[in-house]
């Protein structure tokens, strides 16, 4: 028999994991193999995924709809030989197209024998959702191609402000699709079922409406940067930190992830930005007991020369210890497309 996989897609900062987090929690989804695609060389995913390690397998240094499609399957790969999964999700980059990962499943020779990819579940996010259909082509693509369509953030007064507008433009992209809404972390009732045993109809064999090329190509400039440091921070210290970048690059900011070593608290705080909204911090176990801090941030359409130099800056300031007693050690890691 066939294991079942499924592609969770959504636009950066759309809550793709947090969702994720609460299917695992699910018993009837025990026994599945995660592979999360990380946009970047800094990958922060995996420790906010409440599921053993050795069911986790990373794909880091860029976006699976590229150039690691042979990546992919070897990974795919790896996890058939290694565990005994009754399904696997890949949950990918925030501006991966899922359409070229589907057909990665019937193109790669002896992948598709085993591995049957057979619902693909999308994440909108009813706050910026307007505006990511409006500016990217990923958008688009990632609702014409779901199966299921999950709406995040309604209970935010910005998502149930543009949750009926939101709504119509999502049908006019995709007519057959299911559409779920994700409120209080609670995975709707209805698409348990059809994650455990899909039906087997994907909506790639019907006609997606014409939304422009699907082959790799990224119609906006992203820029993926990470650091890496030592040391113990004040929360006040975050703040501001968040503030100054904000200031410099909030129009160019689509999503800003960070694992943070904060004073008074043995376990690493989780900081989440959304373009220009920031969530409020929370905390997850430190499993790896390195303690380091970990922060990645996604633009769009600037010159990475200027992210650059507005890192290095916040660099120097924590060497002159404004945010901490120890000399970090920086890492600075760039992707392109």
């Amino acid at each position: 028999m066939k294991i079942q996989c499924t592609i969770l897609t959504g636009y950066l900062g759309s809550g793709k994991t947090t969702f994720l987090n609460s299917v695992l929690r699910s018993p009837e989804l025990q026994n599945t193999a995660i592979l999360i695609n990380e946009f970047g060389d800094v990958g922060i995913d995996q420790d906010l995924v409440a599921i053993d390690d050795d069911d986790i397998l990373i794909l880091e240094g860029g976006c699976i709809c590229c150039e690691y499609r042979g990546n992919l399957a070897g990974k795919i790969k790896q996890i058939t030989d290694s565990y005994s999964p009754e399904r696997i999700i890949i949950e990918t980059s925030g501006v991966a197209n899922p359409i070229p990962v589907f057909e990665t499943f019937s193109t790669i020779p002896g992948l598709k024998d085993h591995v049957h990819c057979s619902c693909v579940v999308t994440v909108v996010d009813s706050v910026f959702g307007l505006k990511n259909i409006d500016s990217s082509i990923e958008g688009k693509l990632q609702i014409a191609s779901a199966d299921h369509i999950v709406i995040s953030k309604t209970d935010m007064p910005e998502g149930k402000a543009n949750l009926q507008e939101l709504s119509e433009r999502i049908r006019t992209l995709n007519q057959f699709a299911n559409c779920h809404l994700f409120v209080n972390d609670e995975v709707p009732a209805a698409l348990i079922p059809r994650l455990v045993n899909p039906d087997g109809t994907h909506l790639l064999d019907h006609s997606l409406p014409h939304i422009g090329d699907t082959a790799h190509t990224h119609e906006i400039t992203f820029e993926s940067t990470g650091i890496e440091f030592d040391g113990c921070l004040s929360l006040s210290v975050v703040q501001e930190w968040i503030d100054d970048f904000l200031t410099a690059f909030a129009p160019y900011t689509l999503r800003l992830k960070g694992l943070l070593n904060l004073q008074d608290n043995s376990d690493m705080a989780v900081l989440q930005v959304v373009r220009d909204i920031v969530s409020p911090i929370t905390y997850v176990e430190d499993d790896h007991g390195n303690r380091k801090n970990r922060i990645v941030v996604i633009t769009c359409d600037i010159h990475p020369d200027l992210v650059r130099e507005e890192l290095n800056r916040l660099a120097e300031s924590i060497r002159n210890s404004k945010f901490s007693d120890k000399d970090p050690m920086l890492h600075i890691s760039r992707t392109m497309f």
